[in-house]
């Protein structure tokens, strides 16, 4: 089969803006390349173990001068070509609101530059290899791809067989580390979980290794289902973890003493209104994808819809809150 690959050009200040764009459209499986995030996380590795960063990577990042690269794929059909024509339309129409001020002064989101190149899942299935390396995601648990030889771990560490397909994303990303450490500190023996939004499926596996003992994982993103199993199963999570297709909330009938969502600030005030109903009692809630500039609107969302906050932990730009 072949695809489209998306890549789409943005500052920091345009990277929830695209993101919140692209699920309007439909598009649900990202990748955020950002390579700032890259560049501070490999000065970070001290010690002994495998290297995290391929050297190429962090070169191509210094090159962009701080650009985050958004990609994604389409088939390629003429549905897929007309979607690309309607996103990159889109994307004319949020510079224009840039030009405008609606996003403040002193806040360009970037060219908002999009380009595609045709590839083949075989071409894919090569290439990402070589940028992912293996990496510890929290005190616990490490995640390393699925293609690489058995290393011993740890007796501590608990770890994570990751090979990310077409789907977000493997882990790298801060907001996916900070809803690690929250479900880390959060997840006692026998918990359930509810994931929505599930990606590749990393969050879910986490929780499973941390103890859970029921995990349902919900997105909207055909591919990324596929995706999640895959990566599920590889981790011998099959029996724990249930991967779904759905909208957020819609049609669920699941109750989780945990519930943990790494989307947007917007999706996150969208979903909190309905999320009481899916969460046992003495439940808590673990949000992240949100920008530290809208962190304080996200929260005010989720204490409207009941819900205290708990705990608000930072990385970089971003936050993640923890609300019982």
């Amino acid at each position: 089969m072949r695809y489209i690959e998306v890549k789409i050009y943005v500052s920091p200040a345009g990277l929830e803006p695209v993101t919140a764009l692209l699920i309007e459209q439909g598009v649900t499986g990202v990748a955020i390349d950002d390579p700032r995030e890259i560049a501070e996380s490999a000065s970070r590795k001290t010690g002994p173990g495998p290297d995290y960063f391929d050297e190429a990577l962090l070169a191509a990042g210094a090159a962009r001068a701080g650009e985050i690269e958004v990609s994604f794929y389409l088939e390629d059909d003429a549905e897929g070509a007309r979607r690309f024509a309607d996103i990159k339309l889109e994307l004319m129409k949020l510079k224009g609101l840039e030009f405008d001020g609606v996003f403040g002064e002193g806040l360009p989101l970037g060219r908002l530059f999009a380009e595609s190149v045709r590839r083949s899942d075989d071409e894919w299935k090569d290439v990402w290899k070589q940028y992912f390396k293996p990496f510890r995601l929290t005190e616990r648990l490490t995640v390393r791809p699925g293609f690489e030889n058995d290393t011993p771990a740890a007796p501590f560490e608990r770890v994570i067989r990751l090979d990310p397909g077409m789907a977000f994303g493997t882990g790298r990303h801060e907001t996916t580390a900070l809803c690690a450490r929250l479900l880390e500190a959060s997840v006692k023996p026998g918990a359930s979980v509810l994931d929505i939004g599930c990606g590749s499926g990393i969050l879910s596996i986490a929780a499973a290794l941390l103890g859970a003992g029921e995990v349902l994982a919900v997105d909207l993103d055909d591919t990324a289902v596929a995706v999640a199993r895959d990566n599920i199963a590889a981790n011998a999570c099959a029996d724990l973890v249930r991967v779904v297709r759905g909208d957020l909330l819609a049609g669920l009938d699941f109750a989780a003493d945990i519930a943990v969502a790494n989307l947007t600030a917007d999706l996150i005030a969208t979903l909190a209104g309905g999320l009481r109903a899916h969460l046992k009692a003495g439940g808590s809630f673990i949000a992240s994808g949100i920008l530290e500039e809208r962190c304080d609107f996200a929260i005010s969302a989720v204490e409207a819809a009941g819900f205290r906050v708990a705990e608000r932990v930072l990385a970089g730009e971003w936050c993640a809150i923890r609300a019982v």
